[in-house]
């Protein structure tokens, strides 16, 4: 099942742990809408004003348009904080490209690394393969949920899992 969850195989008599993760079950921050980047940030970030501002600023970097949403960041903004880029206008190519965002920081963008994607073209991630770091940024879920959540998940079988939604 490539839900990250940690498979033992023996390979040319070594122990190897593998793991598989399906893009679809991260937030893809090409697609995700305010609420689902907000949730994101605070969950990991754990500051309510730093996940607007970066929401705010992942939605003005995508979009077209030069006009600044409350909290966001645009071009004169990249300026004034002695920046010699600005948003690119139309959305991330790579997830290292957040990185750029006004706002980020390395330290938190390590942490968000591992639950983001440019490839699922999803507005939401799948939480039958998302992992609980993911299921968190879910308007409405709570970390502990999110744990229950991913360990019930873990004890089922992939025959079990296919077709049975999660959420």
């Amino acid at each position: 099942v490539p839900d990250g969850r940690p498979y033992e195989i023996e390979f040319e008599g070594a122990k190897v742990e593998i793991s598989i993760t399906d893009e679809s079950g991260k937030v893809d921050i090409n697609a995700a809408d305010e609420a689902i980047l907000y949730a994101l940030f605070n969950a990991v970030a754990g500051d309510d004003m730093r996940a607007r501002q970066l929401a705010a600023a992942v939605l003005d970097w995508r979009d077209a348009d030069d006009l600044v949403r409350p909290e966001g960041a645009e071009e004169p903004d990249y300026e004034a904080a002695g920046l010699d880029y600005g948003p690119s206008q139309a959305g991330f190519t790579t997830i290292g490209e957040l990185q750029q965002v006004l706002g980020m920081d390395y330290e938190l963008y390590r942490r968000i690394e591992p639950l983001i994607t440019v490839y699922s073209r999803m507005p939401r991630p799948n939480a039958a393969y998302a992992s609980a770091g993911v299921i968190q940024a879910l308007p409405g879920l709570t970390p502990q949920l999110a744990g229950q959540l991913v360990q019930q998940r873990r004890m089922m079988t992939p025959q079990q899992m296919s077709g049975t939604p999660l959420m």
